[in-house]
C-alpha cells in the first residue's frame, strides 16, 4: 500500500498510472475532468450502494419470514417426533414385557429340564443293590411267563390229542366233507319221540326218534349232512326210566370248518302201553314168537310174571302160546291140537315126551302154577279164545 494515492473526497485508490512518471505530463484539468468523474461514479455507486442495502432488508425480511415458517415446521417436526418417540418407548414396553414373559417361560423350562435331569441322574446313580434287585423282579418275571407257555403248551396238547378221540366229529367229518367256503347252517325245528315201554316207565326208542330239520341250503350236500347225523351225536336231559307228563330237552351242536348243525327242543313224555310193546332182548312178543329160540316169557318158570309183562300182550294168540308154552318146558304133547304141536316143534327149545299128555300128569313149580292162575285170568274180554280153535302164527 505503500506509494499509493487516494480521493481526498471518496477515499478510493487512484489507478497507479496517474503516479508514474511517464503521466507526470498530464495537466492538472486533466486531474480535475478525472476527478470529477470520479466523483459522479462515486455517486452512482452510492445510489448503487443504497439500492443493494434496500434489496438486502427486503432479503433479510423474507429470511426472517422463511426462518418463521422454519422454525413452525421445526415444531411441528419435534411434535410428530415426540409422538413417534413416545410410540415406540410403548412398543418398547410391550417387547419388553414379552420378553420378560418369554424370559419366565424358559426359566420354567430349564427348570423342568433340571428337574428330569436330575431325576435321569438319580436313576442313573441308582444303588447296586437296587440293581439286583431289578434284575430279580425281571428273572421272576421270566420264570413265570415260561412256565405259563409250558403249561398251556401241554393243555393244548392234551387237548388236541383228546380231540383226535373222539368218533363225533371226526366221523361226521369224514363222512360227510363239503368244499364251500360258506358254511351251511342247518337246525332241528322238531322231534317226533318214540319209546319202548318197560313195567313201569319207558326209555327213548333212539332207532325209531324222528328229527326234523330246516336249512339255508337247499342242495344236496345239506341233504348229506343230516343223512349222516348220528344217534350219539344228541344229548337228552333224560332217556330212561321216562313218566308220562315228564319234560325232555334234545340238543345237538356241531360246528365244522364248512357246516353247523345246532339246535335244541323239548317235548313231554307221552307214550301208550297199548300202543308200544315191551321188549325183552330187545324183541318184542310177536318178535320172539317167530324166533326159533325165543318164548313169550323166558321166565315164566322162574319168575313171576310182571305188571309190564301182562301188559304186553295184546292178542288171544299170544296169551294162548304164553300160557302152552309152560306145559311144553316139560315136554308136554299136544296130541288134541296139532296146530299148537306144530308151533312147538319148531322150536329149538323143545323136547316131546310122547307119555305125557295129561294135565293130571303136570307138576308145577310155585312160579309156574302162580303164573297160570294170573295168565288165565287174562282170558277174557278181547283176550278171550277157545282153547281147540287152530292156533295161527
Amino acid at each position: 500500500m505503500e506509494g499509493s494515492v487516494f480521493c481526498g473526497h471518496c477515499g478510493y485508490k487512484l489507478p497507479e498510472d496517474l503516479l508514474n512518471d511517464d503521466d507526470n505530463h498530464k495537466s492538472e484539468e486533466s486531474v480535475i475532468d478525472d476527478n470529477q468523474e470520479m466523483e459522479k461514479n462515486s455517486i452512482e455507486d452510492e445510489d448503487q450502494v443504497d439500492l443493494d442495502s434496500a434489496a438486502l432488508n427486503d432479503k433479510v425480511e423474507l429470511d426472517e419470514d422463511q426462518k418463521e415458517d422454519n422454525d413452525q415446521e421445526i415444531i411441528e417436526e419435534n411434535d410428530l417426533s415426540e409422538a413417534i418417540d413416545d410410540n415406540v418407548q410403548n412398543e418398547d414396553e410391550n417387547s419388553n414385557k414379552k420378553f420378560e414373559f418369554d424370559d419366565t417361560n424358559d426359566s420354567v423350562e430349564e427348570e423342568n429340564k433340571e428337574e428330569t435331569i436330575s431325576e435321569e441322574n438319580t436313576n442313573n446313580h441308582s444303588s447296586p443293590e437296587s440293581s439286583k434287585q431289578t434284575k430279580k423282579a425281571l428273572l421272576i418275571a421270566l420264570c413265570f411267563v415260561l412256565a405259563v407257555g409250558v403249561f398251556t403248551g401241554g393243555f393244548y396238547f392234551l387237548n388236541k390229542k383228546s380231540d383226535t378221540t373222539k368218533t363225533k366229529s371226526s366221523s361226521l367229518t369224514s363222512t360227510v366233507k363239503t368244499k364251500s367256503d360258506d358254511k351251511i347252517h342247518i337246525t332241528l325245528s322238531a322231534v317226533e319221540p318214540a319209546y319202548t315201554v318197560n313195567e313201569n316207565n319207558a326209555d327213548i326208542d333212539y332207532t325209531k326218534t324222528k328229527f326234523h330239520w330246516r336249512t339255508d341250503s337247499d342242495g344236496t350236500k345239506s341233504q348229506e349232512i343230516i343223512n349222516n347225523i348220528k344217534n350219539e351225536y344228541f344229548k337228552y336231559s333224560k332217556s330212561t326210566g321216562l313218566k308220562n307228563g315228564e319234560e325232555v330237552t334234545v340238543t345237538i351242536n356241531i360246528d365244522e370248518d364248512d357246516y353247523t348243525v345246532t339246535g335244541q327242543k323239548s317235548f313231554v313224555v307221552n307214550y301208550d302201553t297199548s300202543k308200544y310193546e315191551a321188549r325183552v332182548n330187545g324183541q318184542t312178543v310177536d318178535e320172539r314168537i317167530r324166533d326159533a329160540d325165543g318164548y313169550v316169557f323166558e321166565n315164566s318158570d322162574s319168575e313171576y310174571l310182571t305188571a309190564s309183562q301182562l301188559s304186553s300182550i295184546k292178542t288171544p294168540t299170544q296169551l294162548r302160546i304164553a300160557i302152552n308154552e309152560i306145559y311144553a318146558r316139560h315136554g308136554y304133547s299136544f296130541i288134541k291140537n296139532p296146530s299148537i304141536q306144530r308151533y312147538f316143534d319148531a322150536k329149538n327149545w323143545y323136547y316131546k315126551d310122547e307119555y305125557l299128555y295129561e294135565d293130571s300128569q303136570m307138576v308145577w313149580n310155585t312160579y309156574e302154577d302162580a303164573n297160570l292162575k294170573t295168565l288165565a285170568k287174562l282170558r277174557k274180554g278181547k283176550l278171550k279164545y277157545n282153547p281147540s280153535s287152530e292156533l295161527s302164527v
